[in-house]
């Protein structure tokens, strides 16, 4: 009698470990960022569905260009009308006149439509990596047959092809395999939407300034509570966004720490869940006075504040925060490299 007590116990308490796992991998797993985003920017639900979650907002990237049809090697594509768009951290390459290769980090991402322009058939990737193959670039294009119906992977890297075709059309493009001018001049931008907080400068020169406007558009994870150690910052609600150079980083299952440039910004809300109540932010850096931290800048900031210096204050009043954020994605706990509400594509329960 007392062997099978003990068997029920040992299964009731199985049971509540498993919903418990289950409810933090629901926790974990970030929800479409919505807020702030102007209605012809967010991109239909349908229209994502069989898309990489690293371009999910890529509507909301500027510079942009569109053509009306095809145009020469564009025809490999389709005749349909098509608009292209760059992230950030190919823009902001663009601002030097005398660029001749885009950064790892630079997406470009290209929308066709069918040959009637009735609806967007194919989705075309290009994604800037430091992989010497293809001179860094991958390639993948998406298609469907209606816009009823999802999204497949048709050609491209990880495909039987491994986007060599892809690849030697792109090689007579101008710069650095890309054909589209996106010239700032000749192209619409937006300078609430195409924001500095996407890049941050690295280097030894602090402080820094780090532009928060548009941050609500980043990937985001909203939490009804703590996770962690997250108590530190109260019992509240919060949500916590990372900028598009530490999402891409999420999409790659040998990263084991965020790039330069990555910003994670922490907006705590008050008791009763109606406003935000404080901000935290983090900025990854190389500067050398952070490497004890990882490169990590922790910093409380204003909530009505559209822009920050971070780094004028060195390790002051640091080395709290880092104590505890240096414990994500270790020993079992959810995170990575100082981050606890993300986790990498290929880690257990997350599909970022």
């Amino acid at each position: 009698m007392l062997k099978h007590q003990i068997a029920l116990i040992a299964l009731l308490i199985g049971c509540v470990a498993f919903i418990s796992c289950d409810q933090l991998v629901e926790i974990l797993t970030p929800a479409p960022p919505e807020a702030d985003m102007p209605d012809d920017m967010m991109p239909d639900d349908s229209m994502m569905v069989g898309l990489p979650m690293y371009i999910s907002m890529y509507t909301s990237w500027l510079p942009k260009v569109t053509y009306p049809e095809a145009t020469e090697t564009g025809l490999a594509h389709g005749e349909g009308a098509r608009t292209i768009y760059i992230n950030n951290v190919g823009a902001k390459a663009l601002e030097d006149a005398d660029v001749t290769a885009y950064p790892a980090g630079t997406i470009i991402v290209k929308e066709i439509m069918d040959d009637a322009n009735t609806f967007i058939q194919k989705v075309a990737t290009m994604k800037k990596t430091d992989d010497s193959r293809h001179n860094g670039w991958t390639y993948k294009k998406y298609a469907r047959p209606d816009e009823n119906t999802d999204y497949t992977q048709v050609r491209g890297d990880g495909l039987p092809d491994a986007a060599e075709g892809c690849h030697a059309c792109h090689t007579a493009a101008p710069v650095d395999s890309v054909f589209v001018d996106f010239s700032m001049d000749d192209t619409t931008t937006d300078d609430d939407t195409m924001s500095d907080g996407d890049m941050m400068p690295a280097g030894d020169t602090l402080p820094v300034t780090v532009d928060l406007a548009g941050y609500t558009s980043w990937l985001n994870n909203p939490l009804p509570g703590p996770i962690g150690a997250g108590g530190a910052h109260g019992q509240n609600a919060r949500t916590i966004y990372i900028n598009d150079v530490g999402a891409m980083a999420l999409q790659d299952a040998s990263v084991t720490a965020y790039p330069t440039g990555t910003i994670v910004v922490k907006d705590i809300m008050d008791t009763t869940n109606t406003s935000v109540q404080s901000r935290a932010i983090m900025v990854k850096t190389d500067n050398s006075t952070y490497t004890d931290h990882n490169g990590w800048i922790y910093k409380y900031v204003d909530i009505n504040a559209e822009s920050v210096e971070v780094g004028s204050d060195g390790l002051d009043g640091q080395q709290g925060c880092h104590g505890c954020h240096a414990a994500a994605g270790t020993d079992g706990i959810p995170g990575m490299d100082g981050v606890f509400a993300f986790q990498r594509a290929d880690m257990d329960g997350e599909g970022q």
